[in-house]
C-alpha cells in the first residue's frame, strides 16, 4: 500500500511528492547554499533499485517504493 498524500499546517493537504515530480522532474534543489537546476529520473532497472533500497535498510525491499535519481539538469 502507498500513502499519495501529505498534510502540513501551513499548505494543507498535497500530492506526494514521487506524483508531482513525475508531472514536473525539473528541480531546484538546494545544496550547502547554492541552487542547482537539477532533474528527476525514475530508476527503472529492477536490480539497481533493489540493491539501492537494500543498502537503505530495506529487506525485503517493498515494490510499491519508488526510486529516483537526480542529475543535473542539462
Amino acid at each position: 500500500m502507498e500513502y499519495n498524500q501529505w498534510f502540513s499546517r501551513a499548505f494543507g493537504f498535497g500530492d506526494a511528492w514521487v506524483y508531482v515530480i513525475a508531472m514536473r522532474p525539473e528541480l531546484l534543489v538546494a545544496i550547502d547554499g547554492q541552487v542547482h537546476k537539477m532533474r528527476a529520473e525514475l530508476v527503472s532497472d529492477e536490480g539497481t533499485r533493489k540493491t539501492a533500497l537494500m543498502n537503505r535498510g530495506y529487506d525485503p525491499v517493498p515494490e510499491a517504493i519508488r526510486l529516483y535519481r537526480l542529475m543535473l539538469a542539462p
